[in-house]
């Protein structure tokens, strides 16, 4: 059994839990021994390296800007801070956008080629100078363009 680092007391002893990294049930403690635990201080394991009290280390570890956080757009899997995340999101090349000519939703990555190759009511340039939707392209190129095909 281990002992308290302070008193070297087997009893003072709080295990922590591995996975929350928070105190194991120290309502389990006596008056005393809660006051002592009280006093304790935990430093934060991201690279913010704040001392908090014991009490309060759920709290910060949940609110750290240091804490790594995933990019929450699919197909990103970027891992920065909690206190980057926010910039990344807002130039994040999988950031979702929604298309002006037909409302589907695309990658900021992928819109030029949506827009170019696969958007239905893209409006499409001609070298005649017409604008024409893409779904009437080929007829218009077969019987409507003055210029040679």
């Amino acid at each position: 059994e281990r002992g308290c680092p302070t008193c070297a007391s087997a009893a003072a002893f709080v295990s922590w839990s591995t996975r929350a990294r928070s105190p194991a049930r120290p309502e389990l403690l006596g008056d005393e021994l809660l006051a002592e635990w009280e006093k304790l201080r935990v430093r934060c394991p991201y690279a913010c390296g704040v001392e908090v009290p014991v009490a309060e280390y759920e709290h910060h570890v949940g609110v750290c800007l240091e804490a790594p956080q995933e990019c929450s757009f699919p197909g990103c899997g970027a891992l920065l801070t909690r206190g980057t995340i926010a910039l990344h999101e807002e130039n994040c090349g999988f950031r979702p956008l929604m298309c002006d000519e037909c409302g589907a939703t695309v990658a900021v990555k992928d819109m030029e080629r949506h827009l170019r190759k696969e958007c239905m009511k893209a409006q499409l340039q001609c070298k005649c100078g017409a604008t024409v939707p893409r779904p009437a392209a080929k007829g218009h190129l077969e019987r409507d363009c003055p210029l040679p095909v």
